[in-house]
């Protein structure tokens, strides 16, 4: 399986920032690729809670559908990320994510559980929950036969919410499309990936945003979209590069790992303990 990273700098214009991964989704396509991934909420960004609400409408109302037709088009699975998704009578939004089939058909859908807070002493600490409402439910979907848990960006610091999701069937893939920053990324990111990736013996797919945040406080998203294997080995690492960047995965690596350490089968003797 070749999986894509389509990487870019989000700007304002919500079409103008579709019209580059359609762009981008061609030059995917002629590297071969099967699926293409795409990170948090690349639709739009602004500063201005009134510019957001106003472009948030318009993803909303815009996006799922083009995005579907270049899927279809291109004949890619696509790992679409996220972006707002408004809800009846709310000024706030789901941060949605979508996977759509090279049919052109949604097969799977996640609204963000776990949104981002921090509190770094000011008067107005960045918080996700002003602009959106967490979702409800862990999501886990199967296509061409892989077991998929779909997560976003702050859900990767929670690692119950993973070994929750795939205690029934677990987990081949855990997709992760990000704005994580460059202030936590330096220390945080890679470990986090390896972390998630090790202790669920499958491979990690985290697409991240590139280019500056849109608060000023905040200096930059750290990028360095990347793929981990089930042993915890890094693929593929895009640092902060504008383009298409494309690993192959395997998935006979993932019986090779659980073969080679049988967490869940030692898991299943020790139910009485936890």
């Amino acid at each position: 399986m070749r999986v894509a990273f389509l990487n870019f700098v989000t700007g304002k214009n919500v079409q103008a920032n579709i019209d580059q991964v359609a762009l981008l989704m061609e030059d995917a396509k002629a590297k071969r690729a099967d699926w293409v991934f795409l990170p948090e909420m690349w639709t739009h960004q602004t500063a201005c809670m009134d510019e957001f609400r106003e472009k948030s409408v318009e993803a909303s109302d815009i996006v799922l559908n083009q995005i579907k037709k270049l899927a279809l088009q291109h004949d890619l699975d696509c790992f679409a990320g996220s972006w707002t998704e408004q809800m009846s009578g709310q000024n706030k939004f789901y941060n949605t994510q979508y996977v759509i089939s090279s049919q052109g058909e949604v097969v799977g859908k996640y609204r963000k559980v776990h949104l981002f807070k921090m509190d770094d002493g000011s008067d107005d600490p960045y918080r996700e929950t002003k602009k959106f409402i967490p979702g409800t439910d862990a999501v886990s979907i199967e296509l061409n036969s892989w077991n998929i848990i779909l997560s976003t960006c702050f859900d990767i610091r929670f690692p119950e919410f993973y070994l929750s999701a795939g205690r029934q069937k677990p987990a081949d893939l855990i997709t992760l499309p990000s704005a994580f920053l460059r202030s936590t990324g330096r220390d945080h990111w890679e470990v986090l990936l390896k972390a998630r990736a090790i202790e669920n013996q499958c491979y990690l797919i985290a697409s991240n945003r590139i280019g500056q945040h849109e608060d000023p406080r905040i200096e930059a998203y750290f990028g360095h979209s990347m793929v981990v294997d089930p042993w915890g080995k890094v693929l593929l690492n895009t640092q902060d590069q504008v383009g298409v960047f494309t690993v192959d995965i395997d998935f006979a690596r993932i019986a090779q790992v659980r073969k080679l350490l049988p967490l869940h089968d030692v898991k299943q003797y020790k139910k009485d303990t936890y």
